[in-house]
């Protein structure tokens, strides 16, 4: 059962991306980094050049940790330059999954989140808020994976990381926070991504009845 529903969320995955990319066709891959690369370098110095750099960061992520966090970082000091709240918002979040993806300090990563959704929660912002919550969701789930722990494990302050019960109930709660704001306001797009977090967390607690619940909305 459990490995049924394991192939299923994979097929899941497949064909929401096949939705997505279906009409747009974008660029992937390098080809996309060099393209944001040229338009970053002729873009002026406001709030579209702080959602450049992020989106590049968020492309170096799985490549390259290290230069997501150098994206990440110098689109935060442009925020703060121009008291562009919501790019702080994104930057910040940014900033905490690729230290958790690069360095494997799921605290700093945590530290990084948390103030995303501080800011977000000030700005009473639902979308920014359920993306936030979203983000922290997918940092305490991501530090449950076999292939990362235990690079996790080596970094002394993920004390609180350790265990994997208490890491996949804050992704959770997380997540069911973020499930609660999208459906207020109609995020069905963050709906999916939510949904298939908590589908995951509930597959890793071996808790078939509502990981499969999840996978059918």
């Amino acid at each position: 059962m459990k490995s049924t529903l394991y192939l299923l969320v994979i097929l899941l995955s497949i064909s929401i991306t096949k939705q997505i990319t279906a009409t747009e066709r974008p660029l992937s891959g390098q080809a996309k980094i060099d393209s944001l690369t040229k338009v970053l370098k002729k873009a002026k110095i406001d709030t579209n050049q702080v959602m450049l750099l992020n989106k590049l960061a968020g492309l170096y992520i799985d490549i390259n940790p290290e230069k997501a966090i150098e994206y990440s970082n110098n689109a935060l000091k442009l925020a703060q330059k121009m008291d562009w709240l919501k790019g702080e918002v994104d930057s910040y979040n940014m900033i905490g999954v690729s230290y958790t993806y690069s360095t494997f300090d799921s605290k700093k990563g945590l530290d990084y989140s948390l103030k995303a959704l501080k800011i977000a929660e000030e700005l009473n912002n639902s979308l920014t808020i359920s993306y936030s919550l979203r983000s922290l969701g997918e940092l305490y789930l991501e530090s449950t994976r076999d292939s990362i722990r235990k690079k996790i494990e080596s970094v002394e302050a993920n004390t609180e990381f350790l265990n994997k019960e208490i890491n996949l109930n804050k992704s959770i709660d997380f997540n069911k926070k973020a499930e609660s704001v999208c459906l207020e306001v109609g995020d069905i797009n963050s709906l999916v991504f939510v949904y298939r977090d908590l589908y995951l967390a509930y597959y890793e607690k071996d808790d078939t009845d509502k990981a499969l619940r999840y996978f059918q909305e």
